[in-house]
């Protein structure tokens, strides 16, 4: 059941992201597209990428803390 609620918490979390957010987190995470295709896809730096993606990992450790989980 744990692994389910922890499920159900990522969905959550994923599904409350600004559309792009999302398409990059999912392509990043869940597909395993390299930074460098997705940052051509959407026009972005690199660096730019990694850094929007570093700030939506913290704010889903945080997410998930308020919730019970340690990350």
């Amino acid at each position: 059941e744990g692994t389910t609620a922890l499920g159900e918490e990522l969905r959550e979390f994923v599904d409350g992201l600004e559309e792009t957010d999302r398409k990059l987190f999912v392509g990043r995470y869940w597909y395993g597209y390299p930074v460098r295709q997705l940052a051509e896809a959407y026009g972005m730096k690199e660096n730019a990428l990694n850094q929007r993606l570093f700030r939506i990992r913290e704010r889903l450790r945080k997410h998930l803390a308020e919730r019970g989980y340690t990350v």
